[in-house]
């Protein structure tokens, strides 16, 4: 084909049968085909890897969940916060912004609820999907009960498979309306 365009556009001439490289036979030429196909294998096998979490993955995770329920109904938020990564990238995002760092959210949860006075913890409607081999994420509910009275709402939380287990990189809390009085 490339010849015919030269002989086309006026820029040469065809090759002589005699010039042209042999062709090989269609066996000659599969024989050549394994080589490429062997490097791309690993690559073929890399695309066949494991790209979502699996049931013990989800049982680990709602394991953190109900450890942290645990925790929080005992009045422990140290215990509570082990069920985030003990990171600066930690993310907490409620109430309209942002708070980063693991210690910055321990520290505003401990202000908030001085130990003994956290109320009773419960979730509720959990679903948890994959985000892909190491990642999670959890749609769910939260009620807190409180003496002076209940609060409520949904949350987000991203899960990233870390060292030691399971643990929420991302947490989107959002608290339902106050019913008008």
């Amino acid at each position: 084909m490339k010849h015919f365009a030269l002989l086309v556009r006026g820029r040469g001439t065809a090759p002589s049968p005699l010039q042209r490289p042999a062709r090989r036979s269609r066996g000659e030429r599969r024989a050549s085909r394994p080589l490429p196909v062997l490097l791309l294998a690993p690559l073929l096998a890399a695309g066949c890897a494991r790209t979502e979490i699996t049931e013990d993955d989800r049982t680990e995770i709602y394991n953190v969940l109900e450890r942290q329920q645990m925790a929080w109904n005992d009045g422990d938020v140290r215990d509570f916060m082990d069920g985030y990564l003990r990171s600066d990238d930690t993310v907490f995002a409620g109430a309209g912004e942002f708070h980063r760092g693991w210690q910055t959210v321990l520290s505003r949860y401990e202000k908030a609820y001085p130990a003994g006075r956290m109320g009773r913890l419960s979730f509720g409607d959990l679903e948890i999907d994959s985000a892909g081999p190491d990642a999670a994420l959890v749609l769910g509910r939260w009620e807190l009960q409180e003496a002076d009275g209940a609060a409520g709402g949904v949350f987000t939380l991203l899960f990233r498979r870390a060292d030691d287990g399971w643990r929420i990189v991302h947490d989107h809390t959002t608290s339902r309306p106050e019913p008008s009085r």
